[in-house]
C-alpha cells in the first residue's frame, strides 16, 4: 500500500478528449492524481516521467492502438507491472478480449462508463496492485500452503468444469453446491477467492455474498459472481454493492477465468508473505541488543533463503502441469521438468545434453520449425497443433521463449496439453444445441396442444349434443383418438429434446420400440426398411422411458448413417436366461430373466480398431464439424445405468449389430388403457375464472366447463385475470390459469393473485409445462394440474379434487 503522504497516479489513454474528461470526472472521487494522454505515443512518453499505480487505456486509437501500447509497456521492467484496464466502445467480442488478456489486460471496460462499475474496478486494483508492488520491495515471496479456492454452484457439470480449469493453477479447488455448503465451508478454510453463482435455490449469490462480508473472518475474501444471465448493469451493481470483486458470465472461457484468478492468488500469498515478514522483523527486534549472533543468524538466514528460494523455484517448475524444456539454440537440453521427463519417459539426468529429437521425437518437427523463427525477445508459438504420442493422439500449444542477458543463445520450451480442454468445449457447444432444442420443442408444444385442446374440446361437445348416434359417435371417437395420439407424440418429441432426471418406472420395451420407430420412420431415407420382431414373451423392465428411447434412436440413426444408399434396419427382441457367469461371458451380468433387444443393420460396417473404439467418448469416424462421438457413449453409460449390457458386433461391408441385454421385472404389471366409455358427470356450481391468450381456447373451454354445470368469466391474458379476481375474488370458487401468456405469465399471475386471495384455488392447465415448475407451484400452494388436450372427464375429475382438497 502507498504511504499515507502519497496519493496513487494513474495514466488515462484516449484520443478523444471527451471521454478523458468524463474519465478524469468519475475517478476525482478517488482522490488520486490524473495524467492524460491522447496518443500511444504520449502514454509511453508519460510513463518515462511518472510511477503509474494503473493505466486506463482506450483500444481503438489511431497510430498506435492500445494493444501495441500494451506490449511496449509489458516490454520495459519500469513499467511491466503496471495493471491495465483495456477501454473500448466496440461490441463484446471474446477473441479481442483474449488477444487484449494475452497482452497484459487485467480486466475490461465497455463505453459507455457505467461509473459504479468502473470505481468499484479501479478502487479494487489499486489496492491490490500497489500492496503487491511494495511487497515484493520489501521481502523475497516464501513458500505458503497450496491456496484453496471455493466454487459455489447447483450445477455438478459447472463445477466440474471449474475444478478442470483451475487445476492448471495448483490450487486445491473445494466444492459446494449451495449457499450454506458454502458457509459451512468457510468455517474451516481460508480461501483465496470464491467463484459464486449468482442463481441459486434456497439462497443466492447475493445473499450468500451479504453474509460473508458480514462475518469478519470472511470479510476481506475476494467474491467473484458467476452467471449464465445476459449481462445487465442493474444486477452488476447489485453485486458490487454486496462485495463481488468482478463478474464473469458462463459458458466458461478458459484464459479469461484463470487471468482473474491468477490475480487474487497473487495476493492471497502475498499476505501470507506479509505475516511471516511481520514475524521476522519482530524477532530481529528482540535479539538487537546480540549483534554478533545476530549477524551469524542473518548470515544463516540469507543462505537458507537462497537454497529455500531455488528448492522453491525447483519445487514450482516441477510441479507445472506444462512441459518445460530448457535447450539452446540449437536444441540441445539443458534442463526440464518432471512433466517433461514423464511425457519422454526419459530421466532429466539421462535426457541433459541430448538433442531434443532425440528424446522428444514427437515434437521434434514443431521445436525445429519454431526454434528457426525465435528472434531476440521474441516469443513465438504454435497452437492447436495435434501430436501423435504412442497409440494416444494429443492436441499440444508450443511456445518457445528466447532468454536474455548472458544465457540470449538460450531458450525455453513450453508445451501444454489442451486436449481435454478442447473436447469440454465441444462437450459444452454440444449441450447448449440440446437446450436450444428443448426450448423450440416446448415453445411447439405449447402451441400444438393448444390447437388440439380446442378440437378435443369441440370434439366432447360434440359428443354430448348429438346424444346416442352410433355412426356421429364412432366419428367422434376416430377424432378424439387422433387428438390423443398427436398429444402422445407430441410428448415422446420433447422427452427426447428436454434434459430430465432420471424416473425409472415399469415400462413395456415392445411400446417403447413402437414409440421410437414412430420417430425413426420420419427422420431417415425411406429407402431404409424398418423391420421390427418382438419374440420376447416377458417384455416389462424397470427404466426411464425418456433415455432409453434416447439410447434407441441413437443406434437407429446411426444405422440410418451407415446406409447411405438404403437397406434394412432389423430391431428384434427375446428373452435370455443367464443362470451364471459362464452364460453371460463376457457380460458379466447377474443371474436371472432379461430381454436381448438386438438393432442390426445391413450398412457398411466397422474395422476392427473402429469397433474397438466405438463407445469412447467423443470418438466419432464423421468429418469434422457432422459428428461429436457422443452418440454411443450416451448409449453405453444409459445402458450401464439400467443394470444392463451392450455389445457390438461387426465386419467391413457385413453390416452391424448391437446387442442389448436388460433385466426383466417379472413382479410388475403394465395395465393397458383400452379405453373406458364416457359415464354421467356430475354437475358443479359456483363461478370459475378461466385465463388463457387464445381465443379459441376460451371458447370452447367456456362451454365444457358450463356442461359441467359452472358459470365462467374469462380472461384473456395476466393482467386482466388480476383486476377481475380484484373486482370479483369472493365470488371465484375456482380460477384455470394458462402457463404461457404474453404480458404477464402463468407463475407471476398466480403470485399476483394470491397477494390479493391467500386461499385462492388454481388450477394450472397448459400445453406445455417444464416439470419442475409445476412441482415449485404445487409447493407454493396450486390445488391441481392438467396438460392440454384434455378429456372433459378428466377436467371433471381434476375440478371435483381440487374443491374437496382443503386449503393450504
Amino acid at each position: 500500500m502507498t504511504s499515507l503522504d502519497e496519493r496513487h497516479r494513474i495514466l488515462i489513454v484516449d484520443d478523444i478528449p471527451e471521454n478523458l474528461t468524463v474519465l478524469e470526472k468519475i475517478l476525482s472521487e478517488l482522490e488520486v492524481d490524473i495524467v492524460r494522454a491522447g496518443s500511444g505515443n504520449e502514454a509511453l512518453k508519460a510513463t518515462l516521467y511518472n510511477d503509474f499505480s494503473m493505466i486506463i487505456l482506450d483500444l481503438m486509437m489511431p497510430g498506435m492502438n492500445g494493444v501495441e501500447v500494451a506490449e511496449m509497456l509489458k516490454q520495459e521492467p519500469g513499467t511491466s507491472d503496471i495493471p491495465i484496464i483495456f477501454v473500448t466502445a466496440m461490441d463484446r467480442d471474446e477473441a479481442f478480449e483474449l488477444k487484449a488478456y494475452g497482452k497484459g489486460a487485467v480486466d475490461f471496460i465497455y463505453k459507455p462508463f457505467n461509473k459504479f462499475v468502473l470505481i468499484s474496478k479501479v478502487r479494487v486494483l489499486l489496492d491490490l496492485y500497489s500492496m503487491k508492488r511494495n511487497l515484493e520491495s520489501a521481502f523475497s515471496r516464501q513458500e505458503t500452503e497450496q491456496p484453496k479456492i471455493l466454487v459455489v454452484d447447483d450445477t455438478p457439470d459447472n463445477i466440474l468444469v471449474f475444478k478442470k480449469l483451475l487445476t492448471k493453477l495448483d490450487v486445491e479447488v473445494v466444492a459446494a453446491r449451495s449457499g450454506n455448503e458454502a458457509l459451512a465451508e468457510t468455517l474451516y478454510n481460508d480461501f483465496a477467492v470464491i467463484f459464486l453463482d449468482v442463481q441459486m435455490p434456497e439462497m443466492d449469490g447475493y445473499e450468500v455474498a451479504e453474509i460473508l462480508k458480514s462475518d469478519e473472518k470472511t470479510a476481506n475474501i475476494p467474491i467473484i459472481f458467476v452467471t449464465a444471465i445476459d449481462r445487465e448493469d442493474a444486477k452488476e451493481i447489485q453485486g458490487y454493492d454486496t462485495g463481488a470483486v468482478d463478474f464473469i458470465f458462463k459458458p466458461f472461457n478458459e484464459y479469461i477465468l484463470l487471468s482473474k484468478a491468477r490475480v487474487f492468488l497473487d495476493i492471497y500469498k502475498l499476505r501470507a508473505g506479509l505475516e511471516s515478514l511481520v514475524q521476522e522483523r519482530t524477532t530481529a527486534l528482540r535479539m538487537s541488543n546480540r549483534k554478533l549472533r545476530k549477524e551469524i543468524l542473518e548470515k544463516e538466514a540469507t543462505e537458507k533463503t537462497l537454497l529455500h528460494t531455488q528448492s522453491y523455484l525447483s519445487s514450482i517448475l516441477n510441479s507445472i502441469h506444462s512441459v518445460l524444456i530448457g535447450a539452446d539454440s540449437s536444441g540441445v537440453i539443458i534442463d526440464m521438468n518432471k512433466t517433461a521427463a514423464k511425457i519422454s519417459g526419459a530421466s532429466i539426468r539421462y535426457a541433459k545434453g541430448k538433442n531434443i529429437s532425440e528424446i522428444f521425437p514427437f515434437y521434434s518437427t514443431i521445436i525445429d520449425e519454431l526454434l528457426l523463427q525465435v528472434r531476440t525477445d521474441e516469443p513465438v508459438e504454435k497452437t492447436g497443433v495435434t501430436v501423435m504420442i504412442g497409440d494416444s493422439e494429443r492436441v499440444n500449444n508450443f511456445a518457445v521463449y528466447p532468454s536474455v542477458g548472458e544465457l540470449s543463445d538460450h531458450v525455453v520450451i513450453r508445451v501444454d496439453d489442451v486436449t481435454e480442454a478442447k473436447q469440454m468445449e465441444v462437450e459444452l457447444q454440444q449441450r447448449r444445441h440440446i437446450d436450444s432444442l428443448g426450448q423450440l420443442a416446448g415453445g411447439i408444444a405449447h402451441d400444438f396442444n393448444n390447437m388440439l385442446s380446442a378440437i378435443m374440446g369441440a370434439a366432447e361437445l360434440l359428443r354430448i349434443k348429438i346424444g346416442d348416434n352410433p355412426d356421429l359417435s364412432k366419428q367422434i371417437g376416430s377424432i378424439v383418438a387422433s387428438v390423443e395420439r398427436s398429444a402422445d407424440l407430441t410428448g415422446k418429441l420433447l422427452s427426447f429434446a428436454r434434459k430430465t432426471g432420471s424416473e425409472k418406472t415399469s415400462l413395456d420395451i415392445h411400446r417403447l420400440i413402437k414409440d421410437t420407430v414412430i420417430i425413426l420412420q420420419r427422420s431417415i431415407d425411406k429407402r431404409i426398411n424398418i423391420v421390427v420382431e418382438p419374440k420376447a414373451v416377458c417384455s416389462i423392465i424397470d427404466g426411464d422411458d425418456s433415455e432409453l428411447s434416447n439410447a434407441l434412436l441413437n443406434l437407429g440413426i446411426n444405422a440410418r448413417d451407415a446406409m447411405p444408399d438404403g437397406g434394412t434396419l432389423t430391431i428384434s427382441t427375446e428373452n435370455r436366461i443367464i443362470k451364471s457367469i459362464k452364460d453371460s461371458k463376457d457380460f458379466q451380468l447377474k443371474r436371472g430373466k432379461y430381454v436381448e433387444l438386438k438393432v442390426s443393420d445391413t450398412g457398411t460396417g466397422m474395422t476392427e480398431d473402429v469397433r474397438k473404439k466405438a463407445f469412447e467418448p467423443f470418438f466419432t469416424t464423421k468429418p469434422q464439424g457432422k459428428g461429436t462421438g457422443l452418440g454411443l457413449a450416451s448409449v453405453y453409460g444409459t445402458i450401464k445405468s439400467h443394470h444392463g449390457t451392450i455389445s457390438l458386433r461387426s465386419r467391413p461391408e457385413s453390416g452391424t449389430a448391437f446387442t442389448v441385454l436388460l433385466p426383466v421385472n417379472e413382479r410388475a404389471e403394465i395395465v393397458n388403457d383400452l379405453g373406458s366409455s364416457e359415464t354421467d358427470i356430475e354437475k358443479i356450481n359456483g363461478t370459475v375464472l378461466l385465463v388463457d391468450d387464445e381465443d379459441i381456447v376460451r371458447t370452447v373451454g367456456t362451454e365444457l366447463l358450463q356442461e359441467l354445470g359452472l358459470d365462467v368469466i374469462t380472461a384473456n391474458n395476466g393482467r386482466r385475470a388480476i383486476d377481475i379476481v380484484k373486482e370479483k375474488g369472493d365470488s371465484i370458487v375456482l380460477i384455470l390459469l394458462d402457463m404461457i401468456m404474453p404480458e404477464l405469465n402463468g407463475r407471476d399471475c398466480y403470485r399476483e393473485i394470491r397477494k390479493i386471495l391467500p386461499d385462492v384455488n388454481v388450477i394450472i392447465c397448459s400445453g406445455y409445462a417444464p416439470e419442475e415448475m409445476i412441482s415449485d407451484l404445487y409447493m407454493e400452494g396450486i390445488r391441481g394440474f392438467i396438460r392440454k388436450p384434455f378429456r372433459l372427464s378428466e377436467l371433471s375429475k381434476v375440478i371435483k379434487t381440487s374443491l374437496s382438497s382443503p386449503s393450504t
